[in-house]
């Protein structure tokens, strides 16, 4: 009898410990840790207009509208856009949205958002919104939207921009406790941010997107991890589940392995360099009271001549990019297909070095982050190499992202590399290429100060122009004038998105490098 009981116990005890480890397996695997390159800037929506924020944020919060992962325009918190006349917009809204705290969802919400995006003195979306002038609620589920003239990109203007806040949470405790303690309508809550440790998120059953199916994933760890080997060895451990850009060099090392694969899929985002365009003297990159010399365009386009995007994307990329020649993606509205980059030709550079004034070249610091972008550190290095070979001294400063993009935003900068992503045309050059107009939104990302009525005419007429083939052209004319004639930027290459995952999770990698948990699957 008292073996029969020992033996009962030990059975249950057995089955006990068995559904333990078996619920724990579950809820392991429900559990997503992605590593990304960095952290994000802020958890405020408006203050930071930067992807990997961006990734962070929208797990919390959500968009009007958002892109799909074939880059197909969705409803989210609006439902439709509905034009009335040409100045005179729409915005119908999901009925039935609460935030995280209860708060509802709704147009008084909706118009709080967009004018806080458009008017707090910190806000890097203002230029999303630089064409509307009025926003008011109409009811509960409708915004009116008034624009400053004719607005024909509009929808795009709110796809992937404005997220959407709680008014009456914001107001009570203010924006320093917003930042700390996040509130929104999307997939996932806010359990706790340790900067540059950990953001930590939980489910949101209550999610619109939901509806019609189970959530796959119960909780979501996001974690920055500057060093790519270091992301890989955490991917390879199980530490993390889901590791942005992989590096050619690691990519063997992923494939190799039984429990995970390799993702890819060609970006929107263009990696660029660019020059001082508005001082004379005093520009941070160079001696003190030393003249700019890309002040000069014949300087500018010998910079263009002495870059071998070929061997970059080679050798450098590993063959996970492709040249890149103006802003946006071949396959974006907008793309002007005309555009030829500048050859690479050495002799041509110094030829107008040497019809500029500088025979004899000149020294010069290059600026660049060494945790954003894939390989950024080493595109850097490398562009300083073939600099040097046309007599360009270039200094390579790098810098985590963290300190980089403050550092230019305040201008302290002769040169430097950096990237943006969008497939939306008119978004890029406003906010990119225009004259610096803080109160219109424009030019927020405008650090070389680049400045051209007529540029700003070609765009600004193509903003309002509801003819497709005209504005197409006006579009085509400011780009070809702005890397033509001007040598704003000299674009490298498009980024290839290069994923490693646990083989346990199906995702599909977006080309506007967004990562959504709410996207991942389990694997039967």
């Amino acid at each position: 009898m008292k073996n029969r009981m020992n033996l009962a116990v030990s059975l249950v005890v057995g089955f006990a410990l068995m559904f333990a480890a078996t619920f724990a397996g579950q809820a392991e695997a429900r559990e997503l840790v992605i590593a990304f390159r960095g952290d994000a800037a802020t958890l405020d929506p408006h203050l930071r207009s930067e992807n990997t924020t961006w990734n962070f944020q929208s797990h919390i919060f959500d968009y009007l509208f958002n892109y799909d992962a074939d880059g197909e325009i969705r409803p989210h918190l609006a439902t439709s856009l509905e034009r009335v006349n040409d100045t005179t917009w729409l915005l119908h809204l999901r009925q039935g949205v609460k935030f995280h705290n209860g708060e509802p969802f709704n147009a008084k919400a909706a118009a709080y958002s967009l004018t806080r995006a458009k008017i707090h003195p910190r806000s890097q979306m203002a230029y999303w919104l630089a064409s509307v002038d009025q926003i008011e609620a109409v009811d509960e589920y409708t915004v009116r939207l008034t624009t400053v003239g004719p607005r024909p990109l509009l929808l795009m203007d709110l796809t992937q921009s404005i997220m959407m806040v709680p008014p009456q949470y914001i107001e009570e405790v203010g924006d320093a406790e917003f930042e700390r303690r996040p509130v929104g309508t999307g997939a996932y809550k806010f359990v706790e941010w340790v900067r540059d440790q950990h953001l930590i998120l939980e489910v949101n059953p209550d999610w619109w997107g939901w509806e019609g199916r189970e959530p796959a994933i119960t909780r979501v760890v996001m974690r920055p991890i500057p060093e790519a080997a270091t992301r890989v060895a955490a991917l390879l451990t199980g530490e993390v589940h889901v590791a942005e850009s992989i590096t050619i060099e690691d990519l063997p090392r992923v494939e190799m392995s039984p429990d995970h694969y390799v993702a890819r899929v060609p970006s929107q985002r263009v990696i660029y360099l660019t020059m001082d365009y508005w001082r004379e003297k005093g520009s941070h990159g160079m001696g003190p009271n030393e003249p700019n010399p890309f002040m000069d365009p014949r300087v500018r386009r010998a910079v263009a001549h002495a870059i071998n995007v070929d061997d970059i994307v080679q050798y450098v990329m590993g063959g996970a990019a492709y040249p890149a020649n103006q802003f946006i993606h071949p396959n974006a509205y907008g793309y002007n297909p005309n555009i030829v980059r500048p050859e690479y030709n050495p002799e041509k550079a110094r030829e107008l070095l040497a019809e500029a004034g500088y025979p004899n070249g000149f020294t010069v610091r290059l600026d660049a982050p060494n945790d954003r972008y894939i390989n950024d550190a080493e595109i850097a290095q490398a562009i300083a190499g073939q600099l040097r070979q046309v007599g360009i001294n270039v200094n390579v400063n790098l810098m985590p992202r963290a300190e980089f993009f403050p550092r230019i935003d305040r201008g302290d900068f002769t040169m430097y590399l950096a990237g943006w992503g969008s497939i939306n045309i008119s978004s890029i050059l406003n906010s990119q290429l225009r004259c610096r107009d803080p109160e219109r939104g424009l030019g927020h990302a405008n650090r070389i100060r680049f400045c051209s009525p007529a540029f700003d005419t070609l765009v600004s007429t193509a903003d309002i122009t509801f003819d497709d083939e005209e504005r197409l052209e006006l579009y085509h004319e400011a780009i070809r004038l702005a890397l033509e004639d001007y040598v704003v930027w000299v674009p490298i290459h498009y980024e290839e998105i290069v994923m490693g995952i646990d083989a346990r999770f199906q995702m599909k990698p977006r080309f506007d490098e967004m990562i959504y948990a709410y996207e991942v699957t389990l694997r039967d």
